[in-house]
């Protein structure tokens, strides 16, 4: 990494100042010593140990001063936090008999299979949920909180009677392509505010994704290698036919087209995986999903809690979390060992200049 503050090491004359000024202080003559009692002469660590000493402080000091710093390699194990959009049909076809146990709907059966996902899921993971029939609803964005899932998809069951639940239940229609859309919008809000598209952007980005519009749809700049296919998903359960918008009024209203949709998702790295039961979806759509990243699970016109728990217990395998490292450079000063080293060095010294063995020299 090298020195803080390199200029510091200019002090370094300062010392050879002093060095040369202590060669030249005048020498004591011994003649009577040399006379009387050659022992006791001074001998070379009593002449020469107080000046190493005061060397060595100096010498610390100037190193503490220009702060050479040395780099550290830190790698820190952590698991990946996946994002995960649930979105669940709950129109009103949803509250038809699942065929499987008396007085079960297909909708408690969804929603059984999306409390037994969140279940799942690690405490990393961020879920959100959207609700949809005729029209969408974003009822979690994405959250470390399960509980407000929980309360979330609880507010979905039938036997709740919660408002939310009516006006879905009426919606006759199933708009998946919008559904779809407004989690994968729900993903880009979480974005870091300089990568985050604007509303003006979402608006020209879902125009351009309507109608019959098969063109590849460029990836806004700001979209952009930030690494989204690493864990992001959206997960969609339909009983309505999932459909391409092909009337000029879907493209007035700037409905996406959901071909255009699922390549846009796929040119981004965002995964879809659809459960869509009596295998209801156009061969245009299949076809496009096959190519896709995420999966197509058809069910038959019977669901089973069994079932279900099984096709989310197989999207969580998919889901998998990764066991990810992170290598960081961390600069280390040397700073605070050179200033403990010189005030041990001028402790010592101090004790060695009262020692009566160096005292009288």
């Amino acid at each position: 990494m090298g020195f803080e503050y390199p200029l510091a090491l200019l002090l370094v004359l300062l010392l050879f100042w002093f060095g040369r000024r202590s060669r030249k202080l005048p020498v004591v003559d011994f003649a009577p010593v040399v006379i009387f009692a050659q022992d006791l002469k001074p001998g070379w660590w009593q002449l020469n140990l107080p000046r190493f000493l005061a060397y060595a402080v100096l010498i610390c000091l100037i190193l503490a001063c220009a702060n050479y710093r040395y780099a550290e390699i830190r790698e820190q194990n952590y698991r990946e936090s996946r994002w995960l959009m649930l979105v669940q049909d709950l129109s009103g076809s949803m509250h038809r008999p699942s065929g499987s146990v008396a007085g079960e709907t297909f909708a408690d059966v969804a929603l059984d299979g999306l409390r037994s996902f969140v279940k799942r899921r690690p405490p990393e993971d961020m879920i959100g949920l959207v609700a949809f029939s005729s029209f969408a609803r974003l009822l979690a964005p994405l959250t470390f909180d399960r509980q407000i899932i929980r309360d979330k998809l609880k507010q979905l069951d039938r036997r709740e009677a919660s408002r939310l639940t009516r006006q879905l239940a009426v919606g006759g229609a199933t708009n998946a392509s919008y559904a779809v859309w407004l989690a994968m919008s729900a993903f880009f809000m979480m974005l870091p505010q300089e990568a985050r598209p604007s509303f003006t952007e979402l608006q020209d980005l879902r125009y351009l994704l309507s109608g019959e519009n098969r063109e590849k749809v460029a990836v806004p700049a700001k979209l952009q290698g930030l690494g989204l296919e690493r864990g992001v998903a959206i997960i969609l359960f339909t009983d309505g036919r999932i459909k391409v918008s092909r009337n000029g009024r879907d493209q007035e209203r700037g409905l996406p087209d959901f071909v255009s949709l699922v390549k846009f998702l796929e040119r981004v790295g965002i995964r879809l995986y659809i459960i869509a039961v009596d295998g209801r979806v156009e061969a245009e759509v299949k076809e496009v999903l096959n190519d896709a990243p995420g999966r197509l699970f058809l069910m038959p016109g019977r669901l089973s809690r069994a079932a279900m728990r099984e096709i989310y217990s197989e999207i969580n395998s998919l889901e998998k979390n990764r066991l990810l490292s992170i290598t960081e450079t961390v600069p280390r000063p040397t700073r605070p060992g050179f200033a403990i080293a010189a005030l041990f060095f001028f402790g010592f010294y101090g004790i060695v200049r009262i020692l009566p063995t160096f005292v009288r020299w």
